[in-house]
């Protein structure tokens, strides 16, 4: 049976989506991601990703490993107490972001659970009226589907993705979980085999070669840099994401940043923790990622005060994304999707509700992300 649940969105059966509208002409979706992460830290972020197979990979880690193992043992009380204060410190351990023909489509893992969806709330998850036991099952079902859900986020289920959404491009964003891992370097090889993927790149400040790595990725062809607080363990006001921020100003990249989770004032990533960052430099772009989610007010606020701000739409309301836009227009707001955590018809259709006018929705998924990364448009 289906029920409309938006101006925009139909939901055709229990976790199944149908979009009423397509998104204008030349859409970018700013925010999307290639593989899968586990809770597989082990201090210095092991895991098997990269361009190669695993077996390169693992002998690629092992060699790192044992080049810097001074520093790594230097390093380990600091590192230990990071991953401490952090809701979860998670490494990327699969290689192939890819995929096949015929390959299983994603299972959006934080949409595909009815009892818990709510899109008129942020992250489209709503707890209440949930009893202590359902709680405990819908996630003990979302901790199970995770590590495989994800795996199939890849090139070929990306590319079905953009054509059956009527979506030109998409914004790449890998993660560097741990000193050494490569899966910037995985995401940069995939990405230059599709015109339509944009990627971003991303290190981990410990890495004794960060500032060489972000030159590099930027001549293959990164355009911007990705930072998450609580993946990579490392708070936006401390001196190593001071030093990552003065990279990324070196280069001349925009930073695409995590906000905020569903449950406010939990992990790293609180808007309040930015102020410092942002202040300080001004000629970098910071885009904040969800508008925050739960801490939605603090980050428009943010963005209210320094116009190097631009926020990013995923997982957030109608209502919110009318705030943002009524507080700092539509040229600093920033479609995304967060694929494949999210159905994208759900994005897709917020943001075609909260901007009626066609002018307003060209700036938005598309105009603004394409100036922002010196794109023609």
């Amino acid at each position: 049976m289906k029920t409309v649940i938006g101006k925009y969105l139909e939901m055709t059966e229990p976790s199944k989506f149908r979009l009423l509208e397509n998104p204008p002409p030349g859409t970018v979706d700013g925010h999307v991601h290639l593989g899968t992460y586990l809770n597989f830290p082990l201090l210095v972020g092991f895991n098997l990703t990269g361009p190669g197979g695993y077996r390169e990979n693992l002998l690629y880690h092992i060699g790192q490993l044992w080049k810097y193992k001074k520093h790594i043992y230097n390093e380990i009380p600091a590192n230990f107490s990071n991953a401490l204060e952090g809701i979860f410190d998670v490494a990327p351990i699969k290689t192939d972001l890819r995929g096949s023909y015929g390959c299983p489509d994603p299972n959006y893992l934080l949409t595909s659970i009815p009892s818990l969806l709510d899109i008129d709330k942020p992250s489209y998850i709503s707890l209440s009226g949930v009893s202590a036991f359902g709680l405990l099952s819908n996630l003990l079902q979302t901790i199970l589907k995770f590590p495989t859900s994800l795996r199939q986020a890849n090139a070929t289920n990306l590319v079905s993705y953009l054509d059956n959404f009527a979506i030109q491009t998409a914004v790449v964003l890998p993660i560097e979980t741990g000193k050494f891992t490569r899966f910037t370097e995985a995401t940069l090889e995939v990405c230059k085999d599709y015109r339509n993927f944009i990627p971003f790149c991303s290190v981990h400040p410990h890495h004794p070669e960060a500032e060489d790595n972000v030159k590099k990725y930027c001549s293959n062809g990164a355009l911007g840099f990705k930072f998450h607080p609580d993946f990579q363990s490392i708070p936006p006001d401390s001196s190593d994401a001071l030093f990552l921020f003065e990279l990324c100003r070196a280069n001349k990249l925009p930073v695409q940043c995590h906000v905020g989770w569903p449950v406010k004032g939990v992990g790293l990533s609180q808007p309040s923790r930015y102020t410092k960052a942002i202040s300080y430099f001004k000629d970098v772009n910071f885009i904040l990622c969800h508008i925050g989610l739960s801490e939605f007010e603090e980050t428009i606020d943010l963005a209210c005060s320094f116009p190097n701000i631009y926020l990013e739409t995923s997982g957030q309301t109608v209502d919110t994304i009318k705030k943002a836009s009524e507080k700092i227009g539509a040229d600093r707001i920033i479609f995304g999707t967060d694929w494949p955590l999210y159905h994208p018809a759900i994005p897709i259709s917020r943001v075609l509700e909260a901007f009626p006018k066609d002018d307003d929705r060209e700036k938005v998924f598309r105009k603004n992300i394409k100036t922002l990364l010196g794109l023609k448009d």
